[in-house]
């Protein structure tokens, strides 16, 4: 008969050599954690989100209709231009979405080269076909900021995809700064969804597609959602061309509040982070004495002309004209009327260019 004993002392050894090895496992574990612990999971960080109130109707997003306040606030949000005003006085253009341009010696002919590499929203290149389309359907709509451009601009010449020639019936000396308003969109994705309409084999132009919530720009906003009497939702496009830094706006939620005391009332609980311009004087006074709000005033290209025809009796007159201007208490009209106003030098406001501040007030 055999007996079993060799076979379980074995077993009992690689018992204890297991137990000692995981001890020795643990206590590893254990030093190495004290020494390096782990470090602690990434906070998801919070969205930043702006609310402002529009003050009015958002009549439109389309670049080549808005004129109004509140649709070219948004629409600038959405739209890269081809240049871009500075950001201080006196607000001369820059190159944005074009990179440089050159002026023939006769000033009719303007060629601009464009940035290499920016995208649309739907991640396709910004192309020279794009700015001439741009400037084309412009043109061909008659509309929003398409004044600056009727009269002087005859052809539209795509020389490669990054550069495009403008050739003018006349000099336009202000060509370049108009570019500000030159919105640039997204051709292939306007013809591709563009329906019947009056402009030939262009269609509508995309015009419904546009009216619907869509959107065919460049800009650091994409459309979320847009109606024309309850706001828009924009959210940042992450490829950006310039790029983001960090708390940087994510979201922007543009609201249509029309009443000014609901206004007023949405800032001061924190509903809203900012209200549009156009408030009345005795709004704006009450809203700087509350905690937390602050109304922020200074030079703008806001006036309030007062208009004389000088061609009729008495105005024809420049005594009659000088007694006026003695007669007015302007003081008072921007102490009472317009408190965070100021007596203007002439009829160009600051800011703009012509502005001469060296002329009495």
């Amino acid at each position: 008969m055999k007996s079993n004993r060799g076979n379980q002392a074995v077993t009992r050894t690689q018992v204890a050599i297991g137990i000692v090895l995981i001890v020795i496992v643990v206590c590893a574990i254990v030093a190495y954690l004290y020494y390096y612990p782990p470090s602690p999971p990434p906070e998801e960080e919070e969205e930043i989100v702006f609310r402002w109130s529009s003050g009015d109707t958002i009549m439109t997003i389309d670049p080549c209709i808005c004129y109004d306040y509140p649709s070219t606030i948004t629409v600038q949000n959405i739209y890269d231009p081809l240049f871009m005003p500075s950001e201080e006085p006196p607000f001369e253009p820059i190159p944005w979405v074009a990179e440089s341009y050159d002026v023939s010696a006769d000033g009719l002919k303007y060629t601009i080269r464009i940035r290499k590499g920016l995208k649309f929203h739907d991640g396709t290149e910004i192309t020279a076909e794009d700015v001439a389309f741009s400037m084309e359907r412009f043109l061909l709509m008659k509309t929003g900021h398409a004044r600056f451009w009727l009269g002087f601009v005859e052809n539209i010449n795509v020389i490669d995809d990054y550069t495009v020639e403008f050739e003018l019936s006349r000099p336009h000396n202000a060509l370049i700064p108009s570019f500000t308003k030159l919105l640039i969109m997204n051709k292939d994705l306007l013809l591709e969804n563009k329906r019947e309409g009056d402009y030939g084999e262009y269609g509508d132009l995309g015009r419904a597609w546009l009216a619907e919530g869509h959107d065919a720009g460049s800009g650091p906003y994409m459309v979320v959602s847009y109606s024309p009497d309850e706001g828009v939702e924009l959210v940042k496009f992450e490829d950006y061309w310039k790029g983001w830094k960090p708390n940087q706006i994510d979201r922007i939620i543009i609201k249509v509040i029309t009443e000014e005391a609901t206004n007023k009332m949405l800032l001061a609980a924190g509903d809203l982070d900012m209200l549009h311009a156009f408030l009345s004087p005795t709004t704006y006074l009450e809203l700087a004495e509350l905690p937390g709000i602050e109304v922020s005033h200074g030079p703008t290209i806001n006036w309030e002309p007062i208009c004389m025809n000088t061609r009729k009796p008495p105005l024809d007159d420049v005594h009659v004209r000088r007694a006026i201007m003695y007669a007015i208490d302007y003081e008072a009209i921007v102490t009472n009327v317009f408190p965070y106003g100021e007596i203007g030098s002439s009829i160009i406001p600051p800011g703009v260019f012509g502005h001469n501040p060296n002329i009495p007030k």
